[in-house]
């Protein structure tokens, strides 16, 4: 439909490099070694922690064990200790199963179908039939950062856990709306 130039994209795969081996080198090659290094048993111990939200979700299916209730409740559950960390009891590193474990499945249709909607919304405007313009570059970045986020999420509930984050998530949306509202 709308063809962006070769060379075009060339130029931007080589501007990502470039972005990323710069962020490498200014970080101390912290990316490198997160991805080359060990993890020192950190992807190995959230398994218990997923599987300790499972069980709170099947025990509270519909409405959840509450909203920032999940450290509380998750005491009940961790009878061998595989949750504790130094004496803290950890959120588990999961968005979804802990909005599934906090608000139940249906808080987390919801999200999901918040996420869906917002998904729509974005790629509705980049399918229609337009020239390329600031708007689509936008929304087109925003779609691609949210995929990267809810990515991520899968290992992480920072969404939840810092509310800067969550300040900015609503502030994203909006304005993905927005756009696609004034633009289409």
């Amino acid at each position: 439909r709308r063809a962006i130039p070769r060379v075009s994209m060339a130029v931007g795969w080589l501007g990502l490099v470039i972005i990323v081996l710069l962020a490498n080198a200014l970080t101390g090659n912290v990316i490198v070694e997160r991805l080359t290094g060990p993890d020192l048993g950190s992807a190995q111990s959230r398994i218990p922690l997923m599987a300790g939200a499972l069980a709170v979700v099947a025990d509270h299916p519909l409405l959840g064990s509450g909203l920032n209730n999940y450290q509380h409740t998750i005491r009940a559950y961790d009878t061998s200790g595989a949750f504790t960390e130094f004496g803290l009891l950890p959120v588990v590193h999961n968005l979804f199963l802990l909005i599934a474990a906090e608000t139940g499945l249906l808080g987390l249709a919801a999200f999901l179908w918040l996420l869906a909607a917002l998904g729509r919304m974005g790629i509705r405007f980049l399918r229609r039939p337009a020239a390329l313009s600031l708007a689509t570059v936008v929304v087109a970045g925003l779609l691609a950062g949210g995929l990267a986020s809810l990515l991520h999420h899968l290992v992480d509930f920072g969404l939840l856990g810092d509310a800067q984050l969550t300040y900015t998530f609503w502030f994203l949306a909006g304005l993905l709306v927005a756009l696609s509202n004034r633009f289409s």
